[in-house]
């Protein structure tokens, strides 16, 4: 097997400073360790309100359907959660199928985003999630939703 195609586990542990639209930087070896060269992928109000995540990633984004104003310029979360989902994946599906993307060998999404996946796979790249938020906070999610616990 390549270097450059070999999984080494990493800590659920996240670094400090590592927001939840920085790569974490604390989840093991660092992604060009092994010759991999990585893309950030956000949303193109994220990308142009934030600075870039720096070496080795680059930048590539896709729509929420708020590309001006993001999240904060949708009155309703639902709304925009909604319109994430529609807009999103074409948008995804075209970074995809792009010039720029022939090299894709995986993608890696947020769970909370699972259509990413669904994208994926037809374009021919495999897929992975991983969870941007701490093991507990899943743990948690996961006895709500095997019922084990109420939420009012």
């Amino acid at each position: 097997m390549e270097a450059a195609t070999r999984v080494r586990p990493s800590s659920c542990c996240r670094s400090r400073g590592a927001g939840p639209h920085e790569p974490d930087a604390g989840a093991g070896p660092p992604p060009g360790a092994h010759g991999l060269r990585p893309t950030f992928v956000s949303t193109r109000h994220v990308l142009s309100s934030t600075p870039p995540p720096g070496a080795p990633f680059r930048v590539a984004a896709i729509s929420d359907g708020f590309d001006a104003g993001g999240f904060a310029s949708c009155p309703d979360p639902a709304e925009y959660f909604s319109r994430l989902e529609a807009v999103g994946p074409e948008t995804l599906r075209e970074l995809l199928l792009s010039e720029e993307a022939t090299s894709v060998r995986i993608l890696m999404y947020d769970s909370h985003l699972p259509w990413a996946g669904r994208v994926a796979r037809p374009a021919g790249v495999p897929a992975a999630a991983f969870f941007s938020q701490s093991c507990a906070v899943n743990d948690v999610y996961g006895e709500v939703w095997a019922g084990r616990w109420r939420c009012r």
